[in-house]
């Protein structure tokens, strides 16, 4: 167990010195929430194009914004934030199943 905990920490902190989390996450990110917000407005319009045009726009939009270091560096204390919550959320879930069900058998 200790070496799968070293090799992951090992993973992770070579994401961290390529980049990953202040670089690549951002831009994809970025990318997704741009992509469906513009595909799903319809500002586009229904033509065949559209998804397409949608990419585009979005791609030249991430780049903009992922060009910013102060975007990815927000993106990067939000995801961890909300990484953090996630996890407290799950753990409360968890727990309330275990004691709704002991409540339910006894």
């Amino acid at each position: 167990m200790y070496l799968f905990a070293n090799a992951i920490e090992g993973v992770i902190d070579q994401a961290v010195q390529q980049g990953v989390y202040s670089v690549v996450l951002p831009f994809v990110l970025i990318f997704l929430v741009m992509f469906v917000v513009l595909k799903s407005s319809g500002v586009i319009g229904e033509v065949w194009l559209a998804a397409a045009i949608s990419a585009v726009s979005a791609l030249v939009a991430t780049l903009f914004l992922a060009s910013m270091p102060i975007v990815g560096d927000f993106l990067s204390w939000l995801l961890g934030k909300a990484g953090v919550i996630l996890i407290i959320v799950l753990i409360v879930l968890v727990v309330n199943a275990f004691v709704n069900n002991n409540a339910n058998k006894g």
